[in-house]
């Protein structure tokens, strides 16, 4: 596999946070391995799993890693001791940006996706990056939509199936200048100039 077009980076631990994280992480891995599949082109994912919990699994062996042509995964661990050096450690037990950087810095693709564990990307975005529209030094930006559903806590039969659910049960939209709750109809402006 030739260098990726796309390097996806995020970061996580093995400890539970965020409720079914590891079933919305392997939600997020099976999805990226499809959208490797629709793009016909590398994509590798970056997960840095940052402080390791000592009494847990790593993340390398409680995901199931798919086997898809086109889709590479690596994780780099950040441990204990390097988490401990930085200030509010004992409170803060993953550093979620600079835990971004360390895997920004490793990623080899031509683009950088830095993300969550628990997003899934649509085809709308998939076929935005298949376009040819994304630029060299541009930060490109997407419009994120929260959903009301979570994932099986094991792995998701199909991921078509998945992103549909995703798209029926569509909670928020949120864009650069704002976000928009479905359920009450609110607005909320984030930013009074473009971006």
């Amino acid at each position: 596999m030739g260098e990726p077009l796309l390097s996806v980076v995020a970061a996580s631990r093995n400890d539970g946070h965020g409720g079914n994280m590891l079933g919305r992480m392997q939600a997020f891995v099976d999805g990226l391995a499809h959208v490797a599949t629709l793009l016909a082109q590398p994509i590798e994912l970056v997960l840095v799993e940052w402080n390791p919990p000592v009494d847990r699994d790593s993340l390398a062996a409680v995901i199931v890693w798919p086997r898809t042509s086109g889709f590479s995964a690596r994780i780099v661990t950040v441990p204990p001791d390097v988490h401990a050096r930085l200030p509010n450690a004992d409170r803060i037990p993953l550093h979620q940006m600079i835990a971004k950087n360390v895997g920004i810095r490793r990623s080899t693709g031509t683009f950088v996706l830095a993300t969550n564990v628990d997003i899934l990307c649509s085809p709308t975005l998939v076929a935005s990056i298949g376009s040819g529209s994304l630029r060299e030094g541009r930060v490109h930006l997407a419009v994120r939509e929260d959903v009301g559903f979570e994932p099986p806590a094991g792995r998701a039969n199909d991921i078509v199936d998945l992103l549909e659910t995703c798209r029926k049960n569509v909670i928020a939209v949120h864009h650069t200048w704002g976000s928009d709750d479905r359920r009450t109809g609110e607005h909320n402006r984030i930013y009074s100039q473009r971006f």
